[in-house]
């Protein structure tokens, strides 16, 4: 049995090292062992996903999972977060067939399991396939709760370094003249960085986000005007200089929805700043299947240049700058304005 193993953890080389062929016909003598059969399975999936087979890649993992509802305690770290998930069957899930910027059609395209990352949630299903829609050069999550964030509750204390950061971006619109105002609105506060970078420059700010615990933290605490409300169903009164979208548009699934209401918050001679996940980043590109970014359990958009400006253009925004982010490695920052 010892040397079953050793075998095994061979092939966790093979594969880094993207020696398939030597570990795929490794994982196939294995399997026949009953024992080892939920570890190949979820091997030969990894692999199959590695050489565009995600069908095949999406039935194995899953395979491996109801023969053994506890292998991530098997194949994780020890010190990783999911290490005690067991599978208890999958969810009841929105189910996306066609491409959520154009509504075309589309193909899988990806799959990994969700309980990889460190940020996974259990009311999600475990395996994501991710659909790629040509005409767009887009991908996205073919499954997912109908209220992904619904289930997050999360609460981060700010971290004083990106005080400077944001500081940076608002100086850079300013000193470009993308807009001259001084009015600032964020969908999404996080913890609360932006907004009290922004305060202090001295920029009037409102922020929203759906997640109630840290809107109240940040207002009882630091006495920022934000409200908890999900942007698609927000009701404006007024119109911004600055709407600031920080990784946000990945989160939603209704891009489409999100960057109207977007528009019609912005006052003519407005600037929209966004940041979200590039798939065709370089950095993305160097990672390649070890992206974290595609186990991301609240990710169900990821976005190329292309896809971006598409939907910017779309909705009557003109891009005018393009940032590789200092905060996310692998992210797209772009400033518009309306055309």
């Amino acid at each position: 049995m010892q040397n079953l193993f050793e075998q095994f953890n061979r092939t966790t080389e093979l594969i880094e090292n993207e020696c398939l062929e030597e570990a795929l016909e490794i994982l196939l003598n294995l399997k026949m062992y009953t024992e080892m059969a939920p570890f190949c399975y979820y091997r030969i999936a990894q692999i199959s996903n590695m050489i565009g087979e995600p069908d095949e890649a999406y039935d194995l993992f899953y395979k491996a999972l109801e023969l053994m509802p506890d292998i991530a305690s098997k194949v994780l770290p020890d010190d990783h977060p999911s290490l005690n998930y067991i599978f208890r069957g999958k969810k009841v899930e929105l189910e996306i067939m066609n491409c959520t910027l154009c509504g075309g059609e589309s193909e899988n395209h990806w799959c990994y399991p969700l309980f990889e990352a460190s940020g996974y949630n259990e009311h999600f299903n475990p395996i994501r396939m991710w659909r790629y829609c040509e005409k767009c050069h887009h991908i996205f999550a073919r499954n997912f709760p109908e209220k992904p964030f619904i289930y997050a509750d999360i609460q981060k204390k700010p971290n004083p370094r990106y005080f400077s950061y944001y500081s940076n971006i608002l100086s850079n619109i300013r000193k470009a003249g993308f807009t001259a105002g001084m009015s600032l609105f964020e969908v999404g506060i996080g913890a609360g960085e932006c907004l009290l970078a922004a305060r202090e420059i001295g920029y009037e700010t409102y922020g929203i986000d759906v997640i109630n615990r840290q809107v109240e933290e940040v207002k009882s605490r630091y006495g920022l005007d934000v409200e908890t409300a999900d942007f698609n169903e927000y009701i404006a009164d007024r119109e911004w200089d600055i709407i600031m979208m920080g990784d946000v548009i990945e989160h939603v699934n209704d891009p489409e929805a999100a960057l109207a209401k977007a528009v019609d918050m912005m006052a003519d001679d407005g600037a929209l700043w966004i940041s979200t996940p590039s798939f065709e980043s370089a950095y993305s590109l160097v990672l390649g299947h070890t992206d974290a970014m595609r186990r991301e359990t609240y990710h169900i958009n990821y976005f190329s240049r292309q896809s971006l400006y598409e939907l910017l253009e779309r909705n009557y925004l003109f891009p005018v700058d393009y940032q590789i982010s200092d905060h996310y490695a692998g992210s797209m920052e772009v400033v518009a304005k309306k055309i």
